[in-house]
């Protein structure tokens, strides 16, 4: 049993570009030294933060009782209060406090309203660049002008970073940590691997063959987040712009293990079970879009392909014996909860979880993994739009259906990530299918506002989230 729980997230990281997922580049070393347990069939349970914390913070999926957020759910640092712990969530993440998801936490470091550079030039330079994203949204002629007027900005200004780095977040766990009585819980959610990614020159030119320039990678950027909207103003990126947006990315994720091995260095693993996962993944033009916002005012449609949904799952420190490093078997971020409840000694024959503890738990090979979303994926949008719309996807064994609530459906077979549509299903496994997900779902459009003020407002502009 851990006396103490260590959880770090990286938020838009997918498995498939880390080296414990798989990938041929060595993006995470520390935590490939570190895995005690490397789950290779992990997933989150949606494609976005709003979706996605509930269902790692609750055990419970994201439309299976109405509504999107919290709400009156019962999460891990509540539970573990009640046993004693001492719980933290660190963060940068505006979605974090706009839905109350640090809310049962009983200390919360909040660094969602703070910036890396707030000085009167960025501001000056902030408000010229915004004028750009103006014409930009509007599509059409003016949507180019926008692009180009933000093109030529970044001629000579780099990307404008919206929350401060993950290094900042590091030392105030460590702080933490080392000031709180045992045992505790910790929560600390990374965002250098959120757009616009954040990294060191040298960890951008350890993956990529390019050199790296921060003009160029700016206004590489600033074109790909066309991508994100649809209309005929989209500014295409050749390959080779693509790769090196993919490096990018790619660079802020080995920042990120870098950071993981300075926390990791402050912790006593012999007491303390250590899990590092991720809220989702992100698109890189695996089906033609890049990142993953889905609003009215960025209106591209929420998806739920693997890119999306296969992160990163790693254990260790104080883990049970294992008999294999790396399991294949499929868990997803609804066994976050029991797992941890469990091993922190917690009792949960009362309680009631999608998920199990994987760590003790035999896994059936042929475990049903649901994911959920709605269309826009922000739960204000949803709430508040006549054209919204909820899908969802299941994954049993290798076959996978999405469907949504105007009844389109993909079929998938899925192996190591990779999709590769099929026609159909027989009729028996087709209805079984549909059953299943239909049943998941228990969704109702909620009255409740969630008010988005003028900083919040300001910040998810700046993540991409809104135009």
């Amino acid at each position: 049993m851990a006396d103490n729980v260590v959880v770090v997230t990286l938020d838009s990281v997918r498995a498939d570009h880390t080296t414990v997922g798989g990938y041929s580049k060595n993006t995470t070393p520390t935590l490939e030294q570190l895995a005690q347990v490397n789950f290779l069939n992990a997933r989150s349970n949606a494609p976005c933060t709003p979706h996605s914390m509930p269902s790692a913070l609750t055990g419970l999926l994201p439309l299976s009782d109405g509504v999107l957020a919290l709400q009156e759910k019962d999460t891990i640092p509540k539970y573990l209060q009640e046993s004693g712990y001492q719980t933290c969530f660190v963060n940068s993440n505006i979605q974090i406090p706009r839905f109350n998801y640090h809310s049962d936490f009983g200390t919360h470091i909040d660094f969602s309203n703070i910036s890396d550079d707030s000085s009167e030039s960025s501001r000056i330079a902030s408000e010229i660049f915004d004028k750009g994203k103006k014409f930009l949204d509007s599509g059409g002629v003016s949507g180019k002008i926008g692009v180009m007027l933000k093109d030529s900005y970044h001629r000579f200004a780099g990307v404008l970073q919206p929350h401060v780095e993950d290094q900042k977040l590091v030392e105030e766990a460590i702080d933490w940590m080392s000031a709180v009585e045992e045992p505790f819980f910790i929560w600390i959610h990374f965002m250098d691997t959120h757009y616009p990614y954040n990294f060191a020159e040298e960890h951008f030119e350890q993956v990529s063959e390019f050199s790296f320039n921060e003009n160029r990678y700016a206004r590489l950027l600033t074109r790909a987040m066309t991508h994100t909207r649809k209309g005929n103003f989209v500014w295409e990126l050749d390959k080779e712009q693509q790769q090196y947006l993919r490096d990018a990315y790619d660079a802020s994720i080995l920042q990120a293990d870098e950071n993981i091995s300075k926390l990791v260095d402050e912790i006593d693993l012999d007491s303390t079970l250590f899990i590092c996962s991720s809220d989702h993944g992100e698109e890189l033009w695996d089906h033609g879009c890049f990142g993953h916002a889905g609003r009215p005012s960025i209106p591209r449609e929420m998806t739920l392909y693997e890119e999306m949904l296969r992160i990163p799952l790693v254990f260790a420190g104080d883990v049970p014996v294992q008999d294999e490093k790396e399991i294949s078997a499929p868990v997803s971020l609804l066994d976050l909860a029991p797992t941890i409840l469990s091993e922190a000694g917690t009792e949960l024959t009362s309680r009631n979880f999608h998920g199990q503890n994987i760590l003790q738990d035999s896994i059936k090979e042929d475990r049903e993994i649901i994911a959920h979303s709605t269309s826009p994926g922000d739960p204000v949008d949803f709430n508040n739009n006549s054209n919204s719309k909820w899908l969802a996807s299941l994954i049993k064994y290798r076959t996978k259906m999405v469907i949504d609530s105007r009844d389109n459906r993909e079929i998938f077979n899925v192996e190591n990530g990779r999709e590769q549509p099929l026609n159909d299903l027989c009729e028996e496994n087709r209805e079984e299918y549909l059953t299943t997900i239909n049943n998941s779902v228990s969704l109702s459009h909620s009255d409740e506002n969630i008010e988005i003020n003028e900083n919040t407002e300001e910040r998810l502009k700046e993540l991409g989230y809104l135009g």
